[in-house]
Order: C-alpha cells, then sequence, then structure tokens
C-alpha cells in the first residue's frame, strides 16, 4: 500500500476570532473530541480558552500536558514536544516508563529521555514522529489525555509537524488536542503542515513470506519511511518492525499492521471483508433459495476430489437444497461431471465474472468450498461457510472471516502443516475422508445465520505495534 502524505486538512475545527461563547465551545469540545483551534490576535484571551479546556478536563479525570512555542526555542527541533512529555516521562517509575516506550514508541525514547547518556538526539525522521505518535497513544491507554499547546505560531517546525501528524490520528484513542495560535502567522493554514519527503509505504505480506525483499527494492528505489511485519531482523530495511502472535487471521494481522503504521480503522467499520461494488442480478442463473457448492481450489492440495465434491452436492440436493456449481474455467470439466451425477444441480463452471460469481455467493444461505477464493469472497458478501479445510496451512490463519462457519476435514492430517501443492498422503485423507452427511448437517445448522459474526476481536484500539 503506497501512502503520499500530503496537505492535512483538519475536519471540524472550531476557531474562534474573539472569545465570545468560549465555555460552550470548549464544554462542545470535550464531548466530541478531536483538534480545538483557538485563533485570535494578541491579548483576546486564547490563553483563557486553553487554561477551561485544562480545567474542564482536569475535572474529567484527564492527564493535562501543557507546552507553550516561544522565539527562544523555535529553532530547536521538538522543543514543544519536549515540554509534553519530558517532565512527566522523568517522573515516571521504571516500569511506567518501560510501559510508555513500549513496542513503536521506543523510537522516541532517546528523544525525550536522557538516560544518561548525553544530550538528547534531535533526529527529525518519520520514525522518530511515529514513535512519539505512539507514545502519546500508550498514555492515552493509561489515561485519558489532553494535549494543550499555546503560542503555536512560535513553535518549531519538527513539532508542528508532529502536531499535524497527531491530528489526523486521534480516531481510536482517548486524546484531545488544543492549539492556541495568532491568525496569518503561518505561510500555510496552521496544522495543514506537509510532511517532510512526503511518502512511505506498508508492506502486507502472508505469514509465510518475508518483507525484506521488498524492502531491499524499495530502499534501493529511496522510499523513506517503510513498514512491515518481520519476524527475520530487518536491520535499517525497516523504520517500523511490526510484531505479532503467529495465530491470528490474515485479515487481523494486517489490520494490525495498518493501525501500528498510524492508520486505524474508521468510525463505524468493524473490520470485515466487505465488496463494496454494486453487484449484478444472478437471477439468470437461480431463483429462490439455493445453496452454493464450489468445485475445486487453484492448488490441488486444497480440494476434495471430483467424486467427493459429487457425492456432497448429490447429498445436499438428496436434502432439498437446490445446489449450483461454481469454478473457474480451468474447473468447467469438473463442475460439468458433478453436475451430471447431480440431477437438477446448476453448472457454473467458468461461466461467471468475479462480480458475478460475488452476487451468485450473496445470493446463496450458505457456501460450501475448500480454502480458496470463493470462500473468502463468500465471507466478503456476508454468507455463511462450510470450510472444507485441507491443514497444509493453519486453519487459524484462513478459515473464512468474520462470517459464521463450520471447519470440516481432518486438521490432524499427516500433511498438516506442510503448505504442500500436490497432496503428500495417498487417498487425500484430509478432505476425501469428509462424510457427505457432515456437509448436510453443517448446512443445516448454517442456513438463516447470514448475519456476520463479529470478528475475533484482537484489534483493540490502542494494540498493533
Amino acid at each position: 500500500m503506497q501512502l503520499r502524505i500530503q496537505r492535512v486538512t483538519i475536519a471540524g475545527v472550531i476557531k474562534l476570532l474573539e472569545r465570545e461563547s468560549e465555555l460552550a465551545t470548549v464544554r462542545a469540545f470535550a464531548r466530541r473530541g478531536g483538534v480545538l483551534v483557538v485563533e485570535g490576535r494578541s491579548g483576546v484571551g486564547k490563553t483563557a480558552i486553553l487554561d477551561a479546556a485544562c480545567t474542564r478536563a482536569r475535572r474529567d479525570g484527564r492527564l493535562v500536558l501543557r507546552a507553550r512555542g516561544s522565539d527562544l526555542e523555535s529553532a530547536f527541533a521538538f522543543g514543544i514536544v519536549r515540554q509534553f512529555f519530558e517532565r512527566h516521562c522523568a517522573e515516571a517509575t521504571r516500569d511506567e516508563r518501560a510501559a510508555l516506550f513500549r513496542g513503536v514508541a521506543g523510537s522516541a525514547r532517546a528523544l525525550v529521555m536522557r538516560d544518561g547518556l548525553g544530550p538528547a538526539k534531535e533526529d527529525t525522521s518519520f520514525a522518530v514522529v511515529h514513535g512519539l505518535y505512539w507514545l502519546a497513544v500508550n498514555l492515552a491507554e493509561r489515561r485519558p489525555l489532553l494535549l494543550a499547546v499555546d503560542d503555536a505560531h512560535l513553535g518549531d517546525d519538527a513539532s508542528l509537524r508532529w502536531l499535524a501528524y497527531m491530528a489526523t490520528r486521534l480516531e481510536g484513542i482517548d486524546a484531545l488536542l488544543i492549539v492556541a495560535l495568532r491568525p496569518g502567522a503561518f505561510r500555510e493554514e496552521p496544522l495543514l503542515v506537509k510532511f517532510p519527503s512526503g511518502q512511505g509505504t506498508v508492506i502486507f505480506t502472508s505469514f509465510h513470506q518475508s518483507p525484506l525483499p521488498t524492502a531491499l527494492v524499495l530502499r534501493m528505489a529511496g522510499v523513506p519511511w517503510i513498514a512491515a511485519i518481520s519476524v527475520d531482523y530487518p536491520g535499517s530495511l525497516l523504520d517500523l518492525r511490526h510484531q505479532v502472535d503467529d495465530d491470528l487471521p490474515e485479515a487481523e494481522r494486517n489490520l494490525l499492521l495498518a493501525r501500528a503504521a498510524g492508520f486505524p480503522l474508521p468510525s463505524g467499520d468493524a473490520g470485515r471483508l466487505a465488496v463494496t461494488a454494486e453487484l449484478p442480478d444472478p437471477s439468470r442463473w437461480v431463483r429462490g433459495p439455493y445453496v452454493v457448492v464450489h468445485a475445486q481450489a487453484s492448488v490441488p492440495a486444497r480440494a476434495p476430489s471430483a467424486d467427493r465434491v459429487a457425492a456432497m452436492a448429490g447429498a445436499l440436493a438428496r436434502a432439498g437444497h437446490r445446489v449450483l456449481v461454481t469454478g473457474s474455467d480451468g474447473d468447467a470439466a469438473v463442475t460439468a461431471a458433478v453436475c451430471t451425477q447431480v440431477p437438477g444441480a446448476v453448472d457454473l463452471g467458468g461461466r461467471t465474472s468475479l462480480r458475478m460469481l460475488a452476487a451468485v455467493l450473496a445470493g446463496a444461505d450458505v457456501v460450501v468450498a475448500p480454502n480458496t477464493g470463493a470462500a473468502h469472497l463468500a465471507a466478503a458478501v456476508g454468507t455463511p461457510v462450510v470450510s472444507l479445510f485441507a491443514p497444509v496451512v493453519p486453519a487459524v490463519r484462513w478459515a473464512p472471516y468474520g462470517v459464521p462457519y463450520r471447519l470440516l476435514g481432518r486438521q490432524d492430517a499427516a500433511c498438516a502443516g506442510t503448505r504442500a501443492r500436490i497432496c503428500p498422503v495417498p487417498g487425500h485423507p484430509c478432505l476425501d475422508s469428509v462424510d457427505p452427511a457432515e456437509v448436510v448437517a453443517a448446512v443445516a445448522e448454517l442456513s438463516g445465520l447470514a448475519e456476520p459474526a463479529e470478528p475475533t476481536g484482537r484489534i483493540p484500539t490502542g494494540a498493533g505495534r
């Protein structure tokens, strides 16, 4: 995912040119959260509004950290940021500091803490800015937070860039930001600061893939900031080396990486798979209730034999279900053979576009599919899945995500964890041992459960680093 960080426009900012209704504005700000910019000429009472906001925040139980810009410090990088954090972190216990600088926040420790190692470094890299963001997140996890800046127009450039970075990432953390400044003090509008270098990259990989070859190419191409999940030590190839538990669903794994890179889920987004495009009408193929049986997978080890698929489809038809058999162009011979053995089954092998396949899956009561794209597409359109899962890869990572599903197949088979493309065990016991009656029972159990299931809840608001 390529991220181009451009001019940041803060939505919902309140500007006060005078002091009228200041208390009502502060109360609204405390309720709604986000960013409050108090803009006014010298002497109109900007500091009084900040004082009112801080008093209200303390009464609400927030930790209040204040800073003030000044001519004397404007030439020193992160002067405002240090005012926020230095004293609070210095007064924390050793265990508290370890918690505050855990994970990504550790890249900001040398800036904030001297630790007896000499002068604090003036590193203004993206890694430090991002580490400071996570320091604020860690503080807000312990106690709701208010950051208040007076005379921001006198602030140093590095601190202003960090404030802009922080302001666009407040959603999902219990932190407020209030900034007071004079109008016209910047060549650009306040908090519309372009981040130097302007770009970064987040590398998404599967659990068994290394991001480091891609990171090397990006470094050679001059990309200044790179984030990825990496088991191997990356040296200087990654600015953010994110680490997660091994046994996470792939979707959650990558959502956690995106959050660690500073891009949390937007409000109202539960993190499920979704198809957002308008889908075509599948009624040309079928009307009324039906079950989809997806016949094959691109990796042979992950699909039942054609005879076993026919037995499953036949059992469903005898149980009273109308059966649609889907597959790619390359699966057409298999879907035709299955439908020949199952009276009334509709053969859609090689006859649907991806959009039409999504529409067909969306209309199904249940989808029966091996571990392949059709199972995940069914999850994305909210249809329950009977997952015929070969254990060559772990089901905990690759099972259908965010919908009700039932896992069938011997997960203790000898092929477990091998990532084999061709089944190494004679007779393909992990899938060809599945009794068609088990499929019928699983479909009966899942019928009527088309509402999306809650994700497993491993993406807490302040986690993922």
